[in-house]
């Protein structure tokens, strides 16, 4: 069952960093929002960081906003494949328990 919010509440969800595959360093960090398709582009990322320098960044700074490494690839695989997927459930979730929150 796919959870359902409010517009406000939306607005207030984190986005969810991502490393995007196949793109050139510089262009690696990705940005999905919730029950959006895709991802947008960010400047966020370094031209000199390795690929794991690049997932210790989006780590860190989903952690700082409540989002764990499986409600991120989850979001991700969901932003790509549809958030009707069983892959979207942890992401589902997720934002569930924001709209409970006070």
């Amino acid at each position: 069952m796919q959870a359902k919010m409010h517009k406000e509440r939306l607005q207030e969800a984190p986005n969810v960093l991502v490393h995007i595959p196949g793109k050139p360093a510089g262009k690696r960090i990705g940005v999905v929002k919730f029950y959006e398709t895709g991802y947008y582009s960010t400047s966020a990322d370094n031209e000199t960081w390795t690929a794991k320098e690049v997932d210790e960044f989006i780590k860190e700074r989903n952690e700082m906003n409540g989002v764990s490494e499986e409600v991120a690839d989850s979001a991700f695989g969901a932003s790509m494949f549809g958030w009707h997927v069983p892959a979207a459930q942890a992401a589902i979730n997720f934002f569930a328990e924001l709209k409970d929150k006070p």
